[in-house]
C-alpha cells in the first residue's frame, strides 16, 4: 500500500505542469526569501507597533524611521508584491523549456498577458491599476497565465531561431495568446465595470460578520487554508476587521469586568489567530520543526533553516515556495488537518472554560506561539498550552515528512536514471 501511494505521488511531480509549477516555485524562493525578511525588518523590528519594534522603543532612539522603513519596505513591494507577475515569467520560462521549445519572446507575452488581464481603466473612469493582482496572493493565477503561454508557444511556436528570427517567425502563438488574454480583460472589464466583485465579497463579508460563531471560525480556516495550499490566498482569505465589532466588544466586556463569559468567544480573532496561525496557515512552525527533526533530504533542510524565521514571525511563503507546499499532494492532509485539530481542541476547551478567550490585541508579527499567550493578558497556561499544540502537531507531521523523504529519493533515482 505505502509503495503504491509512494509511486502515485511520484508520477504525480513528474507530470509536466507540476513540474512546472514546483520549478518556478523553487526560482522564486530566494525572491519570497528576501521579501519575507524585509517585511520582517520593516513591520516588525522597525515598527513602533511591531513585534521587536514596541519592546525595543525603535521610535525613541532612531532618527528618520520613517524614510528607513520607506526604502526597507520598497523591497518587500518589488519582491512579494509583485511575485504573481514574476511567476508568469518563470512559468513560461519553464514549461518552454520542458516541451523543447524554448523561446524569450514566450516570457515578454507572459507578462504582457498577465499586466493586460488585470489593467483596468473602466471604473469611475481613472487610470486605476490595482496592484493586488500582482502579489503572492495570486501566485498560482500567474504560474497558470505563464504556463498556458510557454504551451501554445511549444505548440505553434517555431523553436531553435535566433532571437531576431523567434521575433518574426512566432506571430501566430503571439497573436493567439493576446488575444486569450484580451478576451479575460474583456470580461473582467464587465465584471468590475457592474462592481459583481464588491457586491460579492462585501456580501460575503456582510454574512459572516452577523454571524460569528466557532463553526463560521472553523469554516474560514478551513478555506483560508485550501486557497493557500492551491497558491490563491486573495479576496477571499478573510481578514479580521471583519470582526472587528465582536472583537471590540470582547475587549470591552473584559477591562469592565472582573470575571465573566465575553459575549464573542469564537471570533476568527479569538481561535483563527489564536491557535490556527502559528507560522501563518497550516501551523508551518510544525512542519520546519519535524523536517528539521527527520527530513534526509539536504535541500528540503537548507529551506528550512533559511525560512524558519520568518515563519516564526508569521511570514511562511518562503517555506511554501521552498519546498514546495502548492499543489503538493504529500502535506495536503496535515496542512489541512492541524488547524482543524487544534481549533476544535480550543473550540471545547474554551466551551468548558478551561482556558481564557484570546480576547486583547497583539502587535504586528507577534510570533504565532505566542498569541494565545499575549492576547490572554499573559496567561501562563495559555503558553503551556500553545507548546502542547505545536508537539502535537510536529507529531501530526512527521509521517508525511517521511513519505516526502520516500518520495524525494525515488524522484533521485528517475532523474539519475534520465542523466544516465
Amino acid at each position: 500500500m505505502n509503495k503504491k501511494v509512494v509511486d502515485l505521488l511520484t508520477r504525480f511531480e513528474n507530470s509536466q505542469f507540476i513540474k512546472v509549477l514546483n520549478w518556478s516555485m523553487m526560482v522564486l524562493f530566494p525572491v519570497a526569501l528576501l521579501g519575507s525578511f524585509a517585511w520582517i525588518l520593516n513591520m516588525v523590528i522597525l515598527n513602533p507597533n511591531g513585534f521587536i519594534g514596541n519592546m525595543i522603543n525603535i521610535n525613541h532612539w532612531l532618527d528618520n524611521l520613517w524614510f528607513i522603513r520607506t526604502v526597507i519596505g520598497d523591497i518587500e513591494r518589488a519582491t512579494m508584491r509583485l511575485l504573481a507577475l514574476y511567476a508568469a515569467v518563470i512559468s513560461a520560462s519553464v514549461s518552454a523549456k520542458i516541451y523543447r521549445s524554448p523561446s524569450l519572446l514566450a516570457e515578454v507575452i507572459a507578462v504582457v498577458s498577465y499586466v493586460l488581464i488585470f489593467f483596468h481603466t473602466v471604473r469611475n473612469r481613472r487610470m486605476i491599476v490595482d496592484t493586488s493582482y500582482y502579489t503572492s496572493n495570486w501566485f498560482i493565477i500567474g504560474i497558470l497565465v505563464g504556463y498556458v503561454t510557454g504551451l501554445i508557444f511549444a505548440k505553434l511556436g517555431k523553436a531553435n531561431l535566433s532571437e531576431r528570427s523567434d521575433i518574426l517567425e512566432n506571430w501566430k502563438p503571439f497573436s493567439l495568446m493576446i488575444g486569450l488574454a484580451f478576451i479575460l480583460h474583456i470580461l473582467y472589464a464587465i465584471f468590475r465595470t457592474y462592481s459583481l466583485d464588491t457586491v460579492f465579497f462585501e456580501g460575503a463579508t456582510a454574512f459572516s460578520n452577523r454571524h460569528s460563531n466557532y463553526w463560521l471560525s472553523l469554516i474560514i480556516s478551513i478555506i483560508s487554508t485550501f486557497s493557500l495550499w492551491i497558491g490563491y490566498a486573495g479576496t477571499l482569505n478573510f481578514s479580521t476587521n471583519i470582526f472587528s465589532n465582536e472583537s471590540l466588544a470582547n475587549l470591552n466586556y473584559v477591562l469592565n469586568h472582573k470575571s465573566g463569559q465575553v459575549p464573542y468567544p469564537f471570533t476568527p480573532n479569538s481561535l483563527n489567530n489564536g491557535f490556527a496561525q502559528v507560522g501563518g496557515s497550516g501551523i508551518l512552525l510544525g512542519l520546519i520543526i519535524a523536517i528539521l527533526l527527520i527530513s534526509t533530504n539536504k535541500r528540503t533542510i537548507k529551506v528550512a533553516n533559511w525560512s524558519i524565521m520568518p515563519v516564526f514571525f508569521g511570514a511562511n511563503m518562503p517555506l511554501i515556495l521552498g519546498l514546495p507546499l502548492i499543489l503538493n499532494p504529500i502535506y495536503f492532509i496535515p496542512f489541512l488537518l492541524t488547524p482543524i485539530i487544534n481549533l476544535t481542541i480550543s473550540g471545547i476547551l474554551m466551551a468548558l472554560k478551561l482556558i481564557p478567550v484570546i480576547v486583547y490585541p497583539v502587535l504586528e508579527g507577534t510570533p504565532g506561539i505566542l498569541v494565545p499567550f499575549v492576547g490572554s493578558g499573559g496567561n501562563i497556561t495559555m503558553l503551556v498550552y500553545s507548546l502542547f499544540l505545536l508537539i502535537l502537531d510536529i507529531l501530526i507531521y512527521l509521517p508525511f515528512v517521511k513519505l516526502a523523504n520516500q518520495v524525494a529519493k525515488i524522484n533521485k533515482e528517475v532523474t539519475d536514471d534520465e542523466r544516465k
